[in-house]
């Protein structure tokens, strides 16, 4: 909506995105995953165009047979 009319106004939101992800089973109990992206969109009303590096890595512990514990981080 435009704030100075009060009309609602159409937008187009383009975005191109590329995404790299691994995983990595160190040992057979523990397994290392990773993703790195590169964000990139473009909002036809502008003012709310965006680009920038995202990411997250994990690593999951199987304890026994029964447990397994996960630690994740991520920035987006």
């Amino acid at each position: 909506m435009d704030p100075a009319t009060g009309q609602v106004q159409s937008t187009r939101l383009n975005g191109q995105y590329v995404d790299l992800m691994a995983d990595y089973d160190v040992t057979g109990q523990v397994i290392a995953n990773g993703r790195l992206s590169y964000t990139r969109q473009q909002n036809s009303g502008g003012g709310t165009d965006l680009s920038g590096w995202t990411g997250s890595l994990g690593l999951s512990w199987q304890v026994t047979a029964k447990t397994s514990l996960r630690v994740d981080a991520a920035g987006d």
